[in-house]
């Protein structure tokens, strides 16, 4: 009877109200009037799933040379460095120069390492006719390359760096502002391979490029708000200094690097304090003949000052102590030597002074080497034998007396 008022529309049951039946009510299965049979097929309930389609990306997402295979694809293969000695020249270098930057910009990684490698060897061997004409715009490709997430892509970019530094070098100077800060950057990061190569392609510049325009990018880098940015530029400073050596001295780089070395002194982190430490007694040890030091220090805050003083002191105290244990050591050393040898010298004289007892024991051979010793008064048996005789002749001599 249920079932029945259900079919017949369900408006006169008190059982459905509100949503619930005006939802029955325009369900397909109560507008025919009956309830759906349990037999009823599940297809017209449940339609069977379609076959899954193969997406289409497009043509974009299958780029020329790769045979076909998708962007997905070819991300998922590793990086393979190419070091630069493997590198080779070029057969068409112009028409390779005119889509190298369109490359490094594109979303392939593998097209953009290829591009990276293009661009190492038009730097090597086709820089007068190729890379030279816009030298600015592709350092600006490369680095943007350099801040890819891709770690290994990160890398290659860096590499690329390195080389267009080490072959190009002066010509690399209006470009050492982007590059030293970019460095120092990936310098820091936890990556130790990136942070490797950034040190790598930071040291070719040192070595490479114009001393003046390095220690002017490094100043610029300097006022950087990251302060691991400035731990590592305090590194390459350090660097600067230990690469040029008594040439810094009377330069006007020195005197504007001078009250950035002393202020590491005071940071907070140790790096840039070990980096000024090691600087400042370097710059101590090359200037100290002609005043310099004294007077660029003149220059420097009070608490800089101090802190100069400080170090200069403390180390001028450990090298006195170091030579004295040094000078200490010498002479333990000495007598050390001297007890070694009087001991050799003993041990050698009684090995000779042994008797020899390789044939057996002798009478004759015993009584040389007791001779040769001083005498027969030293071996125990001719003792206890004059012992003897003096106790036998004592009575008599005594007993003479009494007579």
């Amino acid at each position: 009877p249920m079932a029945g008022s259900r079919g017949a529309g369900g408006a006169s049951s008190g059982h459905h109200r509100g949503s619930r039946a005006s939802m029955l009510r325009n369900s397909p299965e109560h507008s025919s009037g009956s309830r759906p049979s349990q037999s009823a097929p599940t297809s017209t309930r449940h339609p069977p799933a379609a076959e899954p389609v193969e997406p289409d990306f497009g043509a974009d997402a299958y780029p020329p040379g790769q045979n076909g295979r998708s962007v997905f694809d070819t991300n998922a293969r590793p990086i393979e460095y190419v070091a630069t000695e493997d590198l080779r020249p070029l057969d068409q270098p112009d028409s390779e120069w005119r889509t190298v930057i369109d490359r490094l910009g594109s979303g392939d990684w593998a097209e953009q390492l290829e591009a990276l490698n293009t661009a190492r060897a038009l730097s090597i061997y086709h820089a007068a006719t190729t890379v030279l004409l816009q030298l600015h715009p592709l350092v600006r490709a490369v680095l943007a390359v350099v801040e890819n997430l891709r770690s290994q892509l990160s890398k290659a970019a860096i590499m690329s760096l390195t080389d267009m530094i080490t072959y190009l070098r002066a010509s690399m100077d209006p470009e050492m502002d982007l590059i030293t800060t970019s460095m120092a950057k990936k310098a820091g990061e936890t990556s130790g391979f990136i942070a490797d190569e950034a040190k790598r392609a930071m040291l070719a510049a040192i070595q490479n490029c114009t001393e003046a325009r390095v220690i002017s990018s490094l100043v610029h880098a300097n006022s950087h708000k990251n302060p691991t940015v400035r731990a590592k530029v305090a590194s390459f400073v350090g660097w600067v200094v230990d690469q040029m050596g008594p040439r810094l001295c009377g330069t006007r780089e020195l005197e504007r690097l001078f009250p950035i070395i002393v202020t590491y002194l005071g940071e907070g982190n140790a790096e840039p304090r070990l980096a000024g430490k090691k600087a400042i007694l370097l710059l101590h040890e090359y200037t100290k003949s002609s005043g310099e030091f004294d007077r660029l220090l003149k220059r420097c805050s009070e608490a800089n000052v101090k802190n100069v003083e400080r170090l200069i002191t403390s180390e001028t105290a450990q090298n006195a102590l170091a030579i004295s244990t040094t000078n200490m050591q010498f002479t333990s050393r000495g007598q050390f030597h001297a007890s070694l040898s009087r001991t050799s010298r003993t041990r050698a004289q009684s090995e000779r002074d042994r008797p020899d007892t390789t044939n057996g024991s002798s009478s004759s051979s015993v009584a040389r080497a007791i001779a040769d010793r001083g005498g027969a008064s030293r071996d125990p048996l001719a003792r206890s034998g004059t012992m003897k005789a003096s106790a036998t002749a004592s009575p008599s001599q005594g007993g003479g007396g009494g007579g």
